[in-house]
């Protein structure tokens, strides 16, 4: 996991890779007004740091015995005219080595001239230096799935949207990981979205064996909602029947749950692409920028709820099982990450 430009001190970011079950972490402390760059790992990958400064952490994944590739996580300058710095960087990174290669990160510079909503279009000549480099360096854009503009800024202005953050990669590590996507992963609480990077492509999720959640006790509508699904107490009752009474009660649970727990969920999805679509409309100038501050407060009310949500039910699950219920933990762990500014 690469995090960019966060503020956090150096023992915060080991502790918090701790919490987050990584092994690893390799820090290159801040330097003026840029943030810290930070790269986590677990012991079932190898991964050797070569270089880092300000702008990347370069890394060798894999051992000998097996194949190796490079990853080198960016931060662009944001500056436009240190660009030619950053475009310098991965030249000198190409040179170094023929592994298959992937650079993934904020490279603050948009390739086209729709990846850019919002202030005026973005100057040909700076799109062109970016486009020159990857051509140079024989890296070509991994794509995405999701929104596309995955970084907005507020000026005086208006509303600015653009794509920023991306995955590159050379033919060597296409051949390698022909399966690759990239995912724009959707937030309202920063400025960037994250990016996730997936080698087998996106594998759509089984459905979830019944699970009762510790939460619901919290609720008086579980134990009527038991009692309701169960009946009355039958004597000599055989296992056909109390099967069936349990397997009931697992549906009644679980339609139950979505209404008292789920809507909170799809109010918020529903929220956030009404935001999106907002903020897009707004960096255009077809809305006032007001409609879009009261969808984030909207959006921020339920963030509230649903971390209140997630955080019941990771305490009582923890209390309860401690490790075995570690995607609980966590999700509350990236609750707390996100609350005290971690990321960035």
């Amino acid at each position: 996991m690469f995090l960019a430009e966060t503020w956090a001190g150096e023992a915060r970011l080991e502790q918090l890779c701790g919490k987050l079950r990584f092994n690893h972490c390799w820090v290159r402390p801040s330097t003026g007004k840029t943030g810290c760059l930070v790269l986590m790992w677990k012991d079932s990958v190898k991964v050797n740091v070569v270089s880092s400064s300000p702008n990347h952490i370069d890394a060798i994944v894999g051992d000998a015995s097996e194949a190796q590739w490079r990853f080198t996580s960016i931060y662009g300058h944001a500056n436009p005219s240190k660009e030619h710095d950053s475009w310098s960087l991965l030249c000198d990174l190409h040179r170094q080595s023929s592994l298959p290669w992937m650079c993934a990160g904020d490279f603050n510079e948009i390739l086209w001239s729709h990846e850019k909503l919002g202030l005026g279009p973005r100057k040909e000549s700076l799109m062109r230096d970016f486009q020159d480099v990857l051509d140079e360096c024989g890296l070509m854009d991994l794509g995405f799935v999701g929104d596309k503009l995955t970084w907005k800024g507020k000026w005086a202005t208006g509303l600015v949207l653009e794509r920023l953050d991306r995955a590159v990669a050379n033919n060597g590590w296409f051949a390698l990981n022909p399966g690759t996507k990239v995912q724009h992963l959707q937030t309202h609480s920063f400025d960037h979205k994250a990016i996730i990077i997936k080698l087998d492509g996106i594998i759509p999720c089984p459905n979830r064996p019944f699970k009762f959640e510790q939460m619901w006790l919290r609720d008086t509508g579980c134990c009527a909602t038991v009692n309701k699904a169960w009946g009355s107490t039958t004597q000599n009752a055989t296992m056909v029947i109390t099967a069936g009474k349990i397997k009931a009660c697992g549906e009644n649970l679980l339609a139950w749950s979505r209404q008292s727990f789920g809507n909170v969920k799809k109010q918020l999805e529903f929220l956030g692409k009404k935001l999106s679509k907002a903020e897009v409309a707004a960096a255009i100038g077809k809305l006032d920028y007001k409609v879009v501050k009261c969808l984030k407060t909207e959006v921020n009310e339920l963030l509230d709820k649903e971390s209140q949500m997630w955080q019941q039910r990771s305490r009582a699950l923890f209390l309860k099982c401690g490790d075995r219920n570690t995607s609980f933990s966590t999700v509350k762990l990236l609750i707390d990450s996100v609350e005290t500014g971690l990321m960035g």
